[in-house]
C-alpha cells in the first residue's frame, strides 16, 4: 500500500518536473575566431507553467562569456493543442561567435519561472585560431585614401550656426510684424481719440436756458403749454443733475417728495412745485395763466437755480 502511494507521488512530481522543458542546441560546436555560431534555446510549456509567468532575465551576456553575442536574440513563438491542453514552445534565435582560442562552455541559461529559476543544459564549443601563412611575403602597408569633402560634410559639422541664424531671423520677423501691428493699431487710437469736452456744470446749463427764455420774452410768443414745457423741461434737468434724483422720468408731485429733505429752504421746494403744478394745468388742461403770471414763474425758476446753485458752491 505504501508503495502505490509512493509510486503516485512520483509521478505527480516527475508530471510538475515536466510541465516545462528546456533544450539548448548549436549549429556548430568547432570555429575559428568571429564564425559565427547559431544556436537556439527550445523551450515548451503547457498552459499551467505558462500562466506561472515564463520569462526571460534581462541578460543573457554573463551566461555565454567569454563567447559574445553577434547581434540581438529574438523569440519565435508556437502554439499547438493536444490531448492534454495548449502546449507552447519558446524558440529563443541568437548567434554567437567567439575571439579567443579554447573550449568555452555556452550556457546553462536560466528561464524564470514565477519566483523560480529554471536552467536549461549547456553545450561546449571550440574555438580554433586562425593559421597564420608564413611563406607569404609581407605586403606593404596601403596608402591612406583620400576622401573628398562635400557639402554635406560641412553642414554634418557647421549646421548649428546656419540653423542660428535662420531661427534668429525668424524670431526677428514675428517681433518686427507684431511691433508694425502695434504701432498701427496705437496710430488708429490716437487718430480716433477725441478731445474731452469740458464738462458744464449744470446750473450754468440752467441759467443759460432760462435765460435765453427770458431774453427772448417767450411768455409774449410762445403759447402757454410750449412755454411752461420749456421750463419744467430745464428745471427737471437741473434738479435732476444737482440732487441726483430721476425727475425727467417722475411726475410732480414725485420730483416734490424726492427733494422734500434736499432741498432748501423749503420755500424753493414750494415754488418748485407751485412751478410744475401751474405747468401740468397748462400742458393738460389748457389752462391759460396770463403772461404776467408767466414772467413770475419763469423769474422764480432763474432763481431757485441761483440759490440751490449757491449753496452746491459753498458746499464744495
Amino acid at each position: 500500500m505504501r508503495s502505490t502511494w509512493l509510486i503516485l507521488l512520483l509521478g505527480c512530481c516527475f508530471h510538475m518536473a515536466v510541465g516545462q522543458e528546456l533544450f539548448l542546441e548549436v549549429d556548430q560546436k568547432t570555429i575559428r575566431f568571429g564564425e559565427p555560431i547559431a544556436a537556439q534555446l527550445e523551450i515548451k510549456a503547457n498552459a499551467q507553467t505558462k500562466a506561472q509567468g515564463l520569462r526571460l532575465v534581462d541578460s543573457l551576456d554573463a551566461f555565454i562569456a567569454p563567447l559574445e553575442f553577434i547581434q540581438p536574440y529574438k523569440v519565435d513563438t508556437t502554439a499547438t493543442e493536444n490531448a492534454g491542453g495548449f502546449e507552447f514552445v519558446y524558440q529563443l534565435q541568437m548567434q554567437v561567435s567567439g575571439y579567443d582560442s579554447g573550449r568555452f562552455e555556452l550556457g546553462p541559461l536560466p528561464v524564470l519561472l514565477g519566483e523560480d529559476t529554471l536552467f536549461s543544459n549547456s553545450v561546449f564549443v571550440d574555438v580554433m585560431p586562425v593559421a597564420l601563412d608564413t611563406s607569404a611575403a609581407p605586403k606593404p602597408i596601403k596608402e591612406n585614401r583620400e576622401v573628398p569633402v562635400t557639402a554635406l560634410d560641412y553642414l554634418a559639422v557647421y549646421y548649428p550656426y546656419p540653423l542660428s541664424v535662420i531661427i534668429l531671423a525668424v524670431l526677428a520677423y514675428f517681433i518686427w510684424k507684431r511691433w508694425r501691428k502695434i504701432k498701427a493699431l496705437r496710430a488708429l487710437a490716437q487718430k480716433e481719440k477725441k478731445p474731452e469736452e469740458p464738462v458744464i456744470p449744470a446750473h450754468i446749463l440752467a441759467m443759460e436756458g432760462l435765460e435765453k427764455l427770458q431774453r427772448e420774452k417767450a411768455w409774449e410768443h410762445l403759447e402757454d403749454k410750449e412755454f411752461y414745457s420749456a421750463i419744467t423741461d430745464i428745471t427737471r434737468k437741473y434738479v435732476s443733475a444737482r440732487y441726483g434724483i430721476r425727475a425727467m422720468e417722475q411726475t410732480s408731485q414725485e420730483i416734490v417728495n424726492s427733494l422734500q429733505y434736499k432741498m432748501q429752504p423749503k420755500s424753493l421746494l414750494t415754488d418748485l412745485q407751485e412751478t410744475l403744478n401751474i405747468a401740468d394745468m397748462a400742458k393738460f388742461a389748457k389752462e391759460k395763466p396770463g403772461a404776467t403770471f408767466a414772467k413770475e414763474r419763469l423769474e422764480q425758476a432763474i432763481l431757485l437755480v441761483e440759490k440751490t446753485a449757491e449753496k452746491e458752491e459753498t458746499d464744495a
